[in-house]
């Protein structure tokens, strides 16, 4: 039976409707939203979550009076603090002020590069 959404469903209810079919329900539309890179290479992604996250949790900014402000802070604070952080062996990371990408115009985007491109 093919995971679609009709199929999901009659299985949920099969099961009873209980917990775990509404996790096998949240967890098929949580993988319909994932973006292309966490579905090409999960691990890469959450370890480029993980280590920008514990960099966010060590960044204290000064106090700014606009968004700009702050979205140029942190982008000057990340390309100090990532290189750091990477091994010989890791992925480069990019690190991009308002880029215009397909999805629109985000303050910052962080993508990583393989070493063997």
């Amino acid at each position: 039976m093919p995971a679609d959404g009709e199929n999901l469903k009659r299985l949920v209810f099969l099961m009873g409707g209980g917990a775990l079919g509404a996790l096998l329900l949240k967890n098929h539309y949580d993988e319909e939203k994932k973006s292309r890179a966490e579905k090409d290479d999960p691990e890469g992604v959450e370890w480029i979550c993980n280590l920008i996250g514990d960099l966010l949790e060590d960044w204290t900014p000064r106090g700014y009076d606009k968004e700009d402000e702050y979205a140029k802070a942190l982008f000057r604070y990340l390309n100090r603090t990532v290189p750091e952080e990477l091994d010989d062996d890791d992925s480069d990371v990019e690190i991009e002020l308002w880029p215009d990408t397909s999805e629109g115009k985000p303050d910052l985007l962080i993508m990583t590069v393989s070493p063997w491109n």
